[in-house]
């Protein structure tokens, strides 16, 4: 098995806190955990497919744990999502046409291509649509206040 960090993987440093962001997945996490920079320099180093055993050697090195540890986090992280599988047909087509785009210096229009295909469609003509869009506005102001209009 191969692995990279996720696609949309954000590194995010909100006040003291630091906290990955996947839009496209949908997961935030948030913790202490999250500050350690052995962690990130890791995940920043897996910006191309590695083989599994490599990725693990590259923590083990990097963390200074043992190789079975490593492993471990490893699988942890790519059920986590924060770190994709080659085994995930999903995240493989999601990433298919990356070195394409890239060849033309469109690195960024390519991540937010597929971060705007990802967002979830709703049927407005169906009134479940309508019940839906109201429920997610709803949760998106319950987490954080509008932005201002200007």
């Amino acid at each position: 098995m191969k692995v990279r960090h996720a696609l949309d993987l954000q590194f995010q440093a909100v006040g003291q806190d630091f906290q990955f962001h996947s839009p496209r997945e949908g997961l935030l996490y948030k913790g202490t955990a999250l500050q350690d920079a052995r962690l990130v320099e890791f995940l920043v180093s897996l910006s191309d497919w590695e083989l599994e055993d490599v990725a693990a050697s590259r923590l083990s090195r990097i963390a200074d744990i043992p190789m079975n540890a490593a492993r471990a986090e490893v699988k942890r992280l790519v059920k986590a999502k924060i770190l994709a599988s080659d085994e995930d047909v999903e995240q493989v087509d999601t990433f298919a046409a990356a070195p394409l785009w890239s060849t033309y210096g469109w690195q960024e229009a390519f991540t937010y291509q597929v971060l705007s295909d990802s967002i979830k469609r709703i049927d407005y003509r169906e009134p479940a649509g309508m019940e839906l869009d109201m429920a997610m506005m709803r949760k998106y102001y319950a987490e954080e206040p509008a932005p201002p209009i200007y």
